[in-house]
């Protein structure tokens, strides 16, 4: 079982995603220095209303604390950077 597996689902401009924050299990993909052990990944739906597991974005974290701030963050994407979402969408110029 998990200690974090969030997942909000988002439609920007028509086009459906899921954002997904999850903890890796306890597999730092950092180093000693900066450890990541969670991370958020986006992927889109595909017309037939099922998720696309090849990601889009991805960032990685080193607490609990973080990934969920910024799953929030992402998952409510008008206080986010519109460039990211713009970018997913591929209308970076929109």
């Amino acid at each position: 079982m998990r200690e974090l597996d969030l997942k909000t689902d988002v439609t920007f401009k028509g086009r459906k995603f899921v954002v997904s924050t999850v903890d890796l299990f306890g597999v730092n993909y950092g180093d000693d220095e900066n450890p990541l052990y969670y991370e958020t990944m986006i992927f889109a739906y595909d017309s037939d209303g099922k998720v696309n597991f090849c990601d889009l974005y991805c960032e990685r974290y080193a607490t609990k604390e973080e990934a969920t701030k910024r799953h929030k963050e992402i998952g409510d994407y008008e206080n986010v950077d519109i460039k990211l979402w713009n970018e997913l969408r591929g209308t970076e110029n929109e």
